[in-house]
């Protein structure tokens, strides 16, 4: 969100600045280096198949998982994502169980922003 820093993401070394995105998958190794004031979010989730049509993901998944693909980018239009990113981490801190659908949505409204853009 604000400052800048140096991130490893595994073997890859970013240089990023506010409103930056980076995406490592499960497993990956993470370090960051401020190189003044840092304020960032990291948000944890776990991709889960759903029925029906199960078999056919998951052997795609098997030749391609986007899931573990690694990527850093400046998205034009940061601030849609910074208002879902901060009405998640909202959402989440109060999460009751009708919160917690809530938050799912605001997951894939982020995600499909974040596409979008990349």
């Amino acid at each position: 969100m604000r400052g800048s820093a140096r991130v490893r993401l595994d073997n890859s070394i970013h240089r990023v600045e506010r409103f930056h995105v980076l995406h490592g998958g499960k497993g990956m190794s993470l370090s960051i280096l401020a190189e003044e004031g840092l304020e960032y979010f990291i948000i944890l989730y776990k991709a889960t198949l759903v029925l029906p049509g199960r078999k056919e993901i998951a052997q795609l998944l098997e030749k391609e998982n986007p899931f573990q693909n690694q990527y850093a980018f400046a998205p034009h239009y940061p601030l849609p994502l910074y208002d879902k990113v901060k009405l998640l981490e909202q959402e989440w801190r109060e999460a009751s169980g009708l919160g917690k659908l809530h938050v799912k949505a605001l997951f894939h409204q982020f995600v499909y922003e974040l596409l979008q853009q990349l």
